[in-house]
């Protein structure tokens, strides 16, 4: 059963959502006893959905899938909320071509509603200098090496976008690597003097790949001469600017852009791997204990020290979060706690993050620039007094801190766990060291998967988009994760943000996965643009082949997405290819377990052959492929095949099977099958389940699937199985003479079933025998239960049987019946189902058959 984490955390950034065999207890959570509602009538048992196809070749295109090429894919991408992204490899001749046209002056970033309360006008930064009295001051991208210390929040809610400038800012000043300083430039052709607006080039990963958005400096303008959005302390500057202007151009076209995170925001600016750990235990993903905690700080303290990420950390609710007068006056609706001073649904960057006297504790800062933490190691909390040395350890001046509030504060890591639930890495994949291979597609979900009835992939993968791994090498054995998958969902419009929860996980071994059994690395749903799944070393256990799964959950969308591994060893990558190639014909049936054809597994064989029954004819020549699906949402199911034109009890433990019953849907593959007639019987694992199924074919060459009769269900069979029923004297010999009446004009053999059930199973078993009507003929075909078994049933239910026949249309043929008469048995009756109309033409004794 594969563990799909449907329980959701809560956050303002975007949400994240883990068998058996006949005779052993089912896997996965207990099936209810029902899962669907039946009126006491079987006439909805069975639909034939569609009648079978032929092969692409004889009837045109069926259930064709367009394939997608990768450059169609980065192609695609490149529109986005309307504007044009350039692949940032050729923004040189992208701004030739800009400055040929002389693109109008102005912006086309929306505001926030925040930013319309108070704007006055849009400006370009060397008018707004001069306003200022910097008549000196020239615009410059970067004044130095970027400084979180002087960046401005503006009525922007994008505090995620703030942090994440804030720790590369301190990254880049403590390890020297350019992360910001090399995705900014300027045009290459200015445009006229100043005061003219400027354009600049920004490189962000977006849709698979880096590519070059296009912004200008112009800035909205408060009626007081403020800058409305974030900004550099330093009057200048314009590297904050410009990068949160880019950013509100791929996240909708404006600076109402609330709804990010860190890892979305990290992932833009810098391609490095995303990682986002909920901290609150009751969400999926969380640490279970206390240890596994105390190892995430460990973790990210060591990364965070030898330069490999960076780490911002985010609130959601709050309960005595309130309306700040302070926030307000700054243009910030977030609430603020009274206890704490924590903002709710806030994103704080961590710029240090150490063990001093064997406590785990982080300097955060809020993004605001003011409002911060009250709590233990809050600036003036008696914990500096209570620990001396404590400050000077950390380099830190209390006093100073008490005195001017810029929203930074050391926190422990206790607390953090308390008041926090996100727990935010980037993983620098070169400070790692790592090899990275990437892929481009789209999941188009195939009408085979849009047409199943289940509403998501959770327990059918086997049209999902996968991908064989193959390790040349085994990891490092010092290294915890061998190996990383990140999966980007490509956006094109607003509608895309945060519309349905995507994932990647990993299984063992390289081939396709069709029914999911057990997931060897679950991955997190996300309905971020970034989804990630890491397979560690004591989960790989030595083994090389994986395949990695492109899921969605809860949707059956199309989506082009971006899968890129890294891995400490090189790997060989490969997409598999498609379950059901294009020439295969396909097609499905429909129809629903009843209270009285819910026979479940065959722990009880008799019991199982109550289930529906379904023949086909495999054509002259054999067939290379045939792959079923049988479906029933929330229901554990299986499907067997048994050779011949009759399901016999004597070899159901032979009978090809589709294994274990899984819940949702399980998988048969059968190749290379002989000519002739088949059955396929449909169960689930606990009788008396009432739940419509949906039994769906894909073969090498066109079958057909019909309802097959059979007489194990008291009773007669629903449609379109054809019934009859008939009384039946106790102790008397009958003959009823029968003939089957092909009103479809259809070529070929009907087939039957009988029952004679009485009201007793003691003393012999009843007669029923079926011959010709006419003794110079020989008898039809026809199929019984072997003497043990046929006695063994009637003890069991009190019915003879002829399990299968076949008839020729418009013969007459004769149903000998007789029940020994007992003192148990009062009353019997034969039901007659067959796939045909049959008619009663006499009825009489042997005795006047013969006169």
């Amino acid at each position: 059963m594969r563990a799909v984490l449907k329980t959701f955390c809560g956050c303002c950034y975007p949400k994240y959502s883990s068998v058996a065999k006949d005779g052993e207890e089912e896997g996965g959570a207990p099936c209810p006893t029902r899962v669907g509602q039946s009126d006491g009538s079987d006439e909805s048992e069975f639909d034939l959905e569609n009648p079978p196809l032929a092969p692409p070749a004889a009837r045109g295109p069926i259930y064709r899938c367009e394939v997608v090429l990768p450059e169609t894919v980065l192609q695609e991408g490149s529109s986005v909320h309307g504007f044009h992204l350039a692949p940032w490899e050729k923004h040189e001749e992208y701004w030739e071509q800009l400055n040929q046209e002389s693109p109008a002056q102005g912006s086309p970033v929306s505001l926030s509603r925040m930013q319309k309360a108070a704007m006055s006008e849009w400006c370009c930064m060397a008018e707004w200098l001069r306003r200022q009295g910097h008549r000196d001051l020239e615009p410059k991208i970067f004044d130095g090496i970027p400084d979180s210390s002087k960046i401005r929040q503006g009525r922007v809610t994008d505090c995620s976008l703030m942090s994440v400038l804030s720790v590369l800012a301190d990254y880049e000043r403590t390890f020297g690597d350019p992360v910001l300083r090399n995705i900014l430039h300027p045009a290459l052709a200015p445009n006229s003097a100043p005061p003219a607006v400027q354009h600049y080039a920004c490189r962000l990963f977006v849709n698979g790949m880096p590519r070059c958005v296009v912004v200008d400096d112009t800035v909205p303008v408060a009626t007081n001469g403020r800058l409305l959005c974030a900004h550099s302390a330093i009057p200048h500057e314009l590297w904050v600017l410009l990068i949160e202007k880019a950013v509100a151009t791929i996240m909708g076209g404006s600076y109402a852009m609330r709804g990010s995170n860190p890892c979305t925001d990290a992932f833009h600016i810098t391609g490095w791997i995303p990682e986002t750990f909920p901290l609150k235990p009751d969400c999926e993903g969380a640490p279970s204990t206390e240890s596994e905690f105390m190892e995430m700080f460990d973790t990210a303290q060591q990364g965070f020290g030898n330069g490999k990420c960076v780490v911002c950390v985010g609130t959601t609710d709050i309960a005595d979060a309130t309306t700040n007068e302070l926030a307000v006056r700054s243009g910030h609706v977030e609430g603020v706690s009274v206890s704490t001073g924590l903002v709710a649904g806030h994103a704080y960057p961590v710029l240090r993050c150490c063990t001093v006297q064997g406590r785990r504790l982080l300097f955060l800062k809020n993004p605001w620039g003011h409002t911060r933490w009250k709590g233990k190691f809050s600036p003036g909390d008696v914990q500096w007094q209570a620990n001396p040395g404590l400050a000077e350890a950390l380099n830190y001046d209390n006093t100073a801190a008490v005195a001017r509030d810029d929203g930074s504060f050391w926190i422990s890591w206790e607390e953090v766990l308390r008041f926090f639930s996100h727990f935010y890495i980037a993983w620098s994949p070169s400070a790692l060291t790592l090899h990275s291979t990437t892929l481009h597609g789209c999941w188009n979900p195939w009408p085979h998967f849009v047409h199943s009835t289940l509403t998501d992939d959770t327990d059918l993968l086997a049209f999902n988009p996968q991908f064989r791994v193959r390790l040349k090498r085994a990891p490092p054995v010092n290294e915890e994760v061998g190996l990383w998958a990140v999966l980007s969902r490509h956006i094109r419009s607003q509608a895309d943000y945060n519309s349905h929860f995507v994932s990647v996980s990993i299984y063992q071994g390289g081939s396709r996965v069709c029914c999911p059994n057990s997931v060897l690395e679950q991955g997190v749903f996300s309905n971020g643009e970034c989804a990630l799944v890491k397979l560690r070393n004591d989960a790989a256990n030595s083994n090389s082949d994986f395949t990695l799964v492109v899921s969605q959950h809860g949707a059956k969308r199309e989506f082009n997405y971006t899968l890129q591994v890294y891995t400490q060893r090189e790997v060989i990558i490969e997409e598999l290819p498609p379950l059901v190639p294009k020439s295969y014909a396909s097609s499905s049936v429909r129809g629903e377990w009843t209270r009285r054809t819910a026979g479940g597994c065959s722990n009880s064989v008799w019991s199982y052959f109550q289930n529906p029954q379904w023949a086909f004819d495999v054509p002259p020549g054999g067939l290379d492929d045939l792959i079923l699906f049988l479906e029933s949402p929330g229901v554990s199911v299986n499907v067997r095949v048994f050779t011949g034109a009759v399901a016999r009890p004597e070899v159901v433990r032979s009978a090809a099977s589709s294994g274990a019953y899984r819940r949702g849907c399980c998988f048969l593959r059968l190749r290379e099958l002989p000519p002739g007639p088949h059955v396929a019987v449909v169960s689930s694992f606990r009788s008396g389940i009432c739940a419509p199924y949906r039994l769906a074919w894909h073969s090498s060459s066109a079958v057909g699937l019909t309802p097959q009769p059979h007489p194990f269900v008291d009773g007669a069979l629903a449609h379109p199985m054809k019934s009859l029923v008939q009384q039946i004297q106790v102790g008397r010999s009958t003959e009823i003479q029968i003939r089957l009446v092909d009103f479809s004009k259809a070529s070929g053999l009907g087939h039957m079933s009988a029952r004679l059930q009485t009201n007793s199973d003691e003393g012999e078993v009843p007669l029923l025998e079926l011959l010709s009507a006419h003794p110079q003929r020989p008898a039809p075909y026809c199929v019984k239960l072997r003497p043990t078994e046929a006695d063994q049933y009637y003890q069991l239910s009190g019915a003879a049987v002829i399990v299968f026949a076949q008839l020729v249309p418009g013969e007459s043929y004769v149903l000998e019946t007789k029940v020994p008469r007992n003192r148990a048995t009062r009353d019997a009756k034969l039901y007659i189902n067959s796939d045909k109309a049959i008619v009663i033409d006499n009825l009489t004794s042997p005795r006047n058959r013969r006169r």
